[in-house]
């Protein structure tokens, strides 16, 4: 299993919370809020890897915020 750390929480113009993370981390990952809680799959969005940076955002059936 391959772990990531989410960067921090996101918005987007439309309103859609989500998650950004590392763009070189899988696009198959889960987050829960506290060791423990309730697991929720991350449902890939869009992301970059290139001279601009390295990052992806994901959306899921939490709250994201």
């Amino acid at each position: 299993m391959v772990e990531c750390t989410a960067g921090f929480n996101v918005v987007n113009s439309s309103g859609t919370t989500g998650v950004a993370t590392a763009g070189h981390c899988g696009n198959s990952l889960t987050h829960e809020n506290a060791n423990g809680d309730t697991v929720y799959d991350l449902n890939y969005q869009s992301g970059h890897i290139g001279e601009w940076g390295d990052f992806q955002w994901h959306t899921s059936s939490d709250d994201d915020r």
